[in-house]
């Protein structure tokens, strides 16, 4: 009897960001990207998808550029070229 193929949804947030300038002025949520910590996280969540050999068949994002950016450095880690889809009716 062959086990049948099983899927899998991983569904993660962006890494962490900055909304806020030092002034505490706002930036424009649609234009922020991951901090410095946040870039740290997406590479460190990567790591272990590729620790734990995980292949994606789709990536699917916002497309916001902190969404971008997590996704980016996850596929990068992982040494997988997957084309990240946006959906827009994703953004917060």
């Amino acid at each position: 009897m062959s086990t049948p193929n099983r899927r899998r949804i991983y569904l993660m947030r962006h890494g962490s960001v900055t909304y806020f300038d030092t002034a505490g002025k706002p930036f424009l949520p649609e234009n922020v990207t991951l901090n410095e910590q946040g870039c740290a996280q997406a590479t460190a969540a990567g790591k272990v998808f590729a620790q734990e050999k995980i292949h994606f068949d789709r990536v699917i994002v916002s497309g916001l550029p902190r969404t971008v950016e997590t996704a980016t450095r996850v596929l990068a880690e992982t040494e997988q070229q997957i084309d990240i889809e946006h959906w827009p009716e994703w953004v917060e």
